[in-house]
């Protein structure tokens, strides 16, 4: 995610946080790879193959 140089405004992050907090685990794609930044958004999320211990990563911005 590229910083988009706005103005902070506290009550839009409350809402935002909120909609993150109450939103499904739907969103999540299973992948053999790490997803490019330009595709990680707020609203979505990436399992990750991994062949370390480990089976799963969680890769999810919010």
């Amino acid at each position: 995610m590229q910083a988009p140089g706005k103005t902070y405004n506290f009550s839009d992050s409350l809402s935002r946080i909120d909609e993150i907090l109450n939103s499904s685990d739907n969103n999540y794609e299973e992948r053999k790879d790490i997803p490019s930044r330009s595709q990680l958004t707020f609203t979505n999320g990436f399992y990750v193959e991994s062949n370390r211990q480990l089976k799963t990563g969680n890769y999810k911005l919010k």
